[in-house]
């Protein structure tokens, strides 16, 4: 790459609008020339490796990437947020977003400022985020965390309007954080005080550039946001249910007694993962315990019920330990004898369509009352 005080060209080269075009009409491949404004920068291969250009404010705003990932730390330096660039290359798609790659050139034109963020209202609609796609937004109203399942291994976290207990419920934005990296070394958006961030928390401080890549909307962004912990964690362990009668299922997520299968690949992976089921079993203080995703061979179950009875609750495996189903992983249930007397054996429903036979029981209160299913 070259970058540096030259003189940039006395026209302003290809507008991004342009470019966009020219990819959907004729593809990838073609050089452009484009100057614009950076709105958002994620150098170096650890990151995003490149930034963002923008031409133009409000409805006639558009926005592309450059992918420039081998920029050095001295040209980088020269290039933060608010800097006119004359940027050469060639015009190409990666992951569904346009971007200018093959950099051949940098130019730093000047140094005007960002051009104003566009607001986005919640709820949003589709069609709103396609008109500011590529480009710096922010969002006027906090949103709710509604999905941390790809915090450790991306860094991102889903976001809506409001918690949503279904993702068809409602529109979903991914906050990422500036990075496709997996497993990223320091996780992004923890709580300091507890180390997490659960669902339900709130987002707000919104701001930086939209994308679409893999498959949905993202936010990479330019202001740290800002978080209030909106869904305190309960208590680790429930109070006991007195009188009634508590059921409750968990998926174990592939509880292996078979070391380097779909569970754990080492025995300190399985103690680990033994020690955090124990904990979550216990601290519901069930009954009955539905169990989902264990290892279909004797002794799976087995050894969660007895880890499970080290405390001296008499807890007992229903319907046997013999290999269910053509799976790797089972569906059984554990009881507590004090509590339940079981009315017969465990039935499974082994028609074929089943590789995981459903495990249907009975029971009736130890302490009385009518029998249930």
């Amino acid at each position: 790459h070259r970058t540096g005080a030259e003189t940039c060209t006395a026209d302003t080269g290809d507008s991004i609008a342009g470019v966009l075009t020219g990819l959907e009409r004729r593809g990838e491949g073609a050089p452009v020339r484009v100057r614009a404004v950076i709105t958002g920068a994620f150098p170096t291969r650890d990151r995003l490796g490149g930034f963002f250009l923008q031409q133009g404010e409000a409805d006639q705003a558009r926005g592309l990437f450059v992918h420039a990932p081998d920029l050095s730390p001295g040209e980088l330096g020269r290039l933060p947020p608010g800097t006119d660039v004359e940027v050469v290359g060639r015009a190409g798609i990666w992951r569904g977003q346009p971007q200018i790659e093959a950099v051949s050139s940098v130019r730093v034109c000047g140094r005007p400022g960002l051009p104003a963020a566009a607001t986005l209202a919640v709820p949003w609609s589709e069609a709103e985020l396609v008109a500011r796609a590529g480009l710096r937004v922010r969002f006027e109203q906090p949103l709710t965390v509604t999905g941390s399942h790809e915090l450790g291994l991306y860094g991102a976290l889903h976001l809506a309007p409001e918690r949503l207990f279904l993702p068809v419920q409602g529109p979903v934005l991914v906050l990422d954080d500036g990075s496709y990296r997996r497993w990223p070394e320091a996780t992004a958006y923890l709580d300091p005080d507890s180390g997490t961030r659960r669902v339900g928390d709130r987002v707000s401080m919104l701001e930086g550039v939209l994308v679409y890549q893999f498959g949905a909307w993202r936010l990479h962004p330019t202001v740290q946001p800002g978080f209030e912990s909106a869904n305190p964690r309960p208590a680790p362990r429930l109070p006991p249910p007195g009188d009634n009668l508590r059921v409750a299922a968990l998926n174990v997520q592939n509880y292996f007694v078979s070391l380097g299968q779909r569970g754990a690949r080492s025995r300190e992976e399985a103690t680990w993962q033994q020690d955090k089921l124990i904990a979550a079993l216990a601290g519901l203080e069930a009954d009955l315990l539905g169990l989902i995703e264990v290892e279909n061979r004797p002794g799976g179950s087995e050894r969660l019920r007895a880890a499970l009875a080290a405390d001296g609750l008499p807890w007992v495996l229903a319907g046997g330990a013999e290999p269910a189903g053509s799976d790797a992983i089972r569906v059984d249930w554990l009881y507590r004898s004090d509590r339940l007397v079981p009315l017969g054996q465990v039935q499974r429903d082994v028609d074929p369509v089943h590789h995981r036979p459903p495990a249907l029981a009975r029971f009736r209160p130890v302490a009385g009352g009518a029998p249930f299913l």
